[in-house]
């Protein structure tokens, strides 16, 4: 846990410190396996080796990878906005590639009972509802962005995730599944919020 902490932190620092020079923008700029979309589709593979390597318990590999994977999503958006990337199909491929990091352990986790598979099924449908709802969202000329609520909703898996893989899997704390669900549920209640208050506020 704690060198998850110590990576989420040094990658944001170093990602700060190196979009401040402007050599480094261009170079960014100039080579596309820099940019946001190629970063989104590195994503995308790190969650089926992570599970492969918690699988065969190679926990430390398998939470050090998972940790890139959560946290090359801020080194995206920061590229993407320090260096004037974004573009329609990032901002539809970045949340893809979220949904494919936590889903596949969500998913895992229930499969070995440690999550209750109607929450689970719930929370996916959700986040699906999500994907195409920002497709109306656009039509409609509102604003698509992820919200808070979304935010929250996505620390709260990321910390159910964290928990399972590290605290709980290795017994230093192992409190009743209903803990589990419970962090589940406030996930699905902020993902509902997400949606709702995207349209009444423009309503």
């Amino acid at each position: 846990m704690i060198l998850s902490i110590l990576i989420v932190f040094f990658t944001i620092f170093i990602t700060k410190e190196l979009l401040k020079n402007k050599n480094v923008k261009e170079v960014i700029v100039k080579n596309k396996i820099f940019h946001p979309n190629s970063i989104s589709i590195y994503r995308i593979p790190m969650w089926l080796l992570s599970i492969i390597l918690f699988y065969y318990d190679y926990e430390i590999l398998s939470i050090v990878l998972f940790t890139f994977a959560a946290i090359s999503d801020a080194v995206d958006w920061m590229i993407a906005r320090e260096c004037n990337l974004t573009s329609e199909l990032w901002k539809s491929l970045d949340p893809l590639a979220d949904k494919l990091v936590y889903f596949a352990p969500i998913i895992y986790f229930w499969i070995i009972w440690k999550l209750n598979i109607i929450l689970v099924i719930v929370l996916i449908l959700i986040d699906t509802l999500w994907q195409f709802s920002r497709i109306i969202l656009k039509k409609l000329k509102l604003d698509s962005k992820a919200n808070n609520y979304w935010k929250f909703k996505t620390t709260f898996i990321f910390i159910l995730i964290f928990y399972l893989m590290v605290l709980e899997n290795k017994g230093y704390i192992n409190i009743e599944p209903i803990f589990n669900n419970i962090l589940l549920i406030f996930s699905i209640i902020f993902a509902i919020l997400s949606i709702v208050f995207k349209f009444v506020k423009k309503a």
